[in-house]
């Protein structure tokens, strides 16, 4: 990964700071990059070329069209934005006009605070959520445009422990004709039809040994995977870890990047400023970029990746060098 840009605020509205993002997409033209900031709840669109603000709106309350302080999901289909919360989805112009369609969602409280890693959309206006709760019999079930629910992915078909499918573990991504790529706490990628058939699923810790100490750290302390963030599209599916390995030279964050249509391994890939420079005892945290960027939203657009961390408070671009 080449580092391209990195910014705090768009450079053409310096005023326009960031304090929580909780989702990230881009639109099918490739020119837009939708943003989703909890305080104040409000959407942002930013220039994939160079980072500007575009366009931003959004009020906190709970009147049509307005957002409630929490981990929202944004997506665009077809020249709408997608706004899902908790309770329910919203349906923008470009320019941030309501267009008067909200649809309510039933969805538990705990399933609300993670929204933003387990929702996703298709071409045809199709909404997808993660079925909660650990009795559910599906992993996804998917809403079409006149309410109709469906569900995908049965999970006594899939090799997967219960404790993998809980509400902190599965993240999911949604391609354009409903195919659904889905990781969980356990070192899983997997692919389903647009009628939630497996068409490939993939060991992780088989596929990169980097991970293997990880995982064996993972099961001993029955503690989360160290996914930091998860990308899926027509083509790549990216996820992002943070490296358990503290030796100098080695890359603290690296990104994980597989084929969409046959799940095979591409790439494992890091910038090389997230690579460690000093031994872990004498590293300062605070002026240490390898330990303070930590992503957590990633979208792919083209040869570049979007990358935004929660910690830092930035949007970086980066180039793929392949």
């Amino acid at each position: 990964l080449r580092l391209v840009d990195d910014i705090e605020t768009p450079r053409n509205d310096t005023t326009h700071l960031w304090g929580w993002v909780s989702s990230i997409n881009i639109d099918e033209s490739g020119k837009r990059l939708a943003m989703f900031n909890n305080k104040p709840p409000r959407v942002s669109i930013l220039s994939t070329d160079n980072l500007d603000l575009i366009s931003s709106w959004g009020t906190e309350g709970r009147g049509p069209g307005e957002f409630l302080v929490t981990n929202s999901w944004v997506g665009f289909r077809n020249s709408v934005l997608y706004v899902f919360q908790g309770h329910r989805t919203s349906l923008f112009t470009l320019r941030g006009e309501h267009l008067d369609k909200d649809h309510p969602e039933k969805r538990t409280a705990w399933a609300n605070s993670r929204v933003d890693w387990t929702s996703g959309l298709d071409d045809d206006g199709n909404c997808y959520f993660w079925d909660e709760g650990l009795a559910a019999s599906h992993v996804v079930i998917r809403r079409t445009p006149e309410g109709k629910l469906q569900k995908l992915i049965d999970r006594k078909k899939l090799p997967l422990e219960p404790q993998s499918f809980s509400e902190l573990a599965v993240r999911f991504g949604v391609l354009r004709r409903g195919d659904v790529i889905a990781t969980f706490k356990e070192p899983f990628v997997l692919r389903t039809d647009a009628n939630g058939v497996v068409r490939w699923i993939r060991n992780l810790v088989q596929l990169v040994p980097m991970l293997r100490a990880e995982y064996d750290a993972v099961e001993k302390k029955e503690s989360l995977f160290p996914l930091t963030a998860f990308w899926a599209d027509q083509e790549y599916v990216v996820l992002s870890y943070a490296n358990p390995t503290q030796r100098i030279r080695h890359p603290m964050n690296f990104f994980v990047v597989l084929d969409s249509e046959k799940g095979d391994l591409l790439r494992v890939v890091y910038a090389p400023e997230n690579v460690r420079r000093q031994p872990p005892e004498s590293v300062n945290a605070d002026k240490d970029e390898s330990i303070s960027y930590v992503p957590s939203e990633i979208a792919r657009e083209g040869k570049h990746l979007f990358v935004f961390s929660i910690n830092s408070a930035r949007l970086r671009k980066y180039e793929l060098l392949w």
